[in-house]
């Protein structure tokens, strides 16, 4: 069975999407902080290795800090400077 991620809207109840990967997840999930940061506190993401056992990854305002955590531990592109060839 593949790994994969689902993302619920705990106030209503109900399924938003589900991803192949998490990194798919999260991005979903900064969408809906851009909009509104309250609409996080809605949200509980989780991963499924076995269908009858998902795992919880984060929800509510655990999710804001999971999205934050995630930022700042992704790697920073080196921005060189560009050299003339002579």
């Amino acid at each position: 069975m593949a790994v994969f991620f689902q993302l619920w809207n705990n106030d209503t109840n109900n399924l938003i999407d589900e991803y192949e990967t998490e990194v798919a997840a999260a991005i979903e999930v900064r969408r809906y902080r851009m909009g509104e940061e309250d609409a996080l506190s809605e949200l509980a993401l989780l991963r499924f290795d076995n269908p009858a056992t998902p795992k919880v990854i984060a929800m509510c305002d655990d999710l804001l800090r999971y999205i934050e955590d995630r930022d700042q531990s992704a790697p920073v592109p080196h921005v060189g400077t560009r050299r003339a060839v002579q």
